[in-house]
């Protein structure tokens, strides 16, 4: 390597590995356009072997090196046009350092393979089911939520299991004695933490729901559990609370091991003791109803910046707390806005109240926890009170239509619940509250109400 060249490489890998040692995330200064991805399962091995070609383009120029999520699994090569790259790993960072410096308007391709084993966000068991979440877990990628990108993801699994994955499912087949599917999330492209997928000897269930004005719905549940009667309530009262028809032409929910619940495009998964809860305690629908609302707000309707992460799981968590009451009457409404209450009121007490729009949060460990769940269904609950059943959902709705596919913000929100017929008394009570809640502190009193149980974060 000649002196410039080394001086070059050197400075490379120093600025590439700066970023890591931040607190808060420096700026990715490239966009990923597409990824491609292929991962073979292996439960013997308890194990899975990746092929990802990551197509991106530099947003400055002379970028001289990528910062990758690419949780804890082992990276054997990283390739660019055939030519190997530098690379190394900061604890769940992959640092490239390309062999030319890239540049704005000029796409770029990095070939990365890969092999994962069972850790935080996959799961592969010799017996039973594999999943993936939040991809920069299981695959190379640029998690962040300011960077939404097309997928194309291939997956080969043992032949009689039974596979489930974001977004459409494109074909299938069988191939060296491997049940192979292909799997495209494209318009509009999401955000890898979107992206999940699932695997394993599965009972199936299967129905079709039709949507008034919409396409039909192949609703699909993977797991041993039959919820596809209260999954068609939920996805109804959702169609018909928000104004929106469901937008895909199908929705799968897996039952896999793990102990959360977690939203994707197109699918939900969910803890396979939620299903043994389930089978013991019907009405216990709160966990499906929620993550099946990320649909339309997380999904369908985006957050700008993690800022406001209560317009995705605030929303989701009123929007189930609704449902319920709609299956089950005003007093189990009551008792979960209760709940919500009792657990802002018990964050407060320790010092941890936070306004709903909290620009502080750049990253989703920073953003989670149970304030935008909770604090997030005690405002809207109170909101509702304020402007009246028939004018908080007329709202909702013009907020859902208005903001279909967009990136939002809370002035979003406010916006569209300050709308209609509010009158302008009304209407300064709404902002006061918006002030007070989303923007500032607020107090709310709340009575003693039962725990929920710890599956619903996430």
């Amino acid at each position: 390597m000649r002196a410039a060249q080394a001086g070059w490489f050197a400075a490379a890998i120093a600025a590439a590995l700066i970023a890591p040692a931040f607190a808060d995330p420096l700026p990715r200064l490239y966009r990923v356009e597409h990824y491609d991805v292929r991962i073979s399962l292996d439960p013997a091995a308890g194990r899975l072997a990746g092929d990802a070609v990551i197509r991106f383009e530099s947003v400055t120029e002379n970028l001289v090196s990528l910062d990758l999520d690419a949780g804890g699994f082992t990276v054997s090569s990283v390739e660019e046009a055939g030519k190997p790259d530098y690379f190394e790993r900061q604890g769940e960072h992959l640092i490239v350092v390309l062999n030319a410096p890239a540049n704005p308007g000029e796409p770029r391709a990095l070939e990365i393979h890969y092999q994962a084993a069972r850790s935080k966000g996959v799961e592969i068991t010799a017996a039973g089911a594999s999943a993936g979440y939040f991809a920069g877990h299981w695959m190379p990628a640029n998690d962040r939520i300011e960077n939404p990108a097309a997928l194309a993801l291939t997956i080969a699994a043992p032949a009689a299991w039974k596979t489930a994955a974001s977004g459409v499912l494109v074909s299938e087949h069988t191939e060296g004695g491997h049940a192979v599917t292909e799997w495209s999330v494209d318009g509009p492209p999401q955000p890898p933490f979107l992206y999940a997928f699932a695997s394993g000897p599965f009972e199936e269930r299967k129905a079709v729901i039709r949507q008034t004005g919409a396409p039909a719905v192949t609703l699909r549940i993977l797991g041993g559990v039959d919820v596809l009667v209260q999954t068609k309530a939920a996805l109804e009262f959702f169609a018909a609370s928000t104004g929106r028809a469901y937008p895909r032409d199908s929705y799968t929910q897996v039952f896999a091991s793990g102990q959360t619940g977690q939203e994707a495009v197109g699918l939900t998964l969910l803890p396979e003791s939620y299903a043994k809860n389930l089978a013991a305690k019907p009405q216990d629908l709160w966990l499906l109803a929620h993550e099946l609302a990320h649909q339309w707000y997380g999904i369908g309707i985006p957050i700008q910046s993690w800022s406001d992460f209560w317009l995705s799981e605030g929303l989701a968590t009123y929007l189930a707390d609704a449902f319920l009451e709609r299956q089950y009457g005003r007093p189990r409404y009551e008792t979960e806005i209760g709940h919500s209450r009792s657990i802002y009121e018990d964050l407060k007490a320790k010092g941890k109240d936070r306004p709903l729009s909290f620009h502080d949060w750049t990253t989703p460990d920073q953003a989670g926890g149970s304030l935008p769940y909770h604090k997030g269904a005690a405002f809207l609950a109170l909101l509702r009170t304020t402007l009246g059943d028939g004018l908080f959902w007329n709202n909702l709705k013009a907020y859902t239509r208005d903001n279909w596919g967009k990136r939002v913000t809370s002035e979003d929100f406010q916006k569209a619940m300050e709308k209609g017929p509010v009158g302008k008394p009304k209407q300064r009570e709404v902002s006061k509250l918006f002030d007070a809640w989303v923007f500032g502190e607020a107090s709310v009193k709340a009575p003693g109400v039962r725990r929920r149980s710890d599956l619903e974060y996430h």
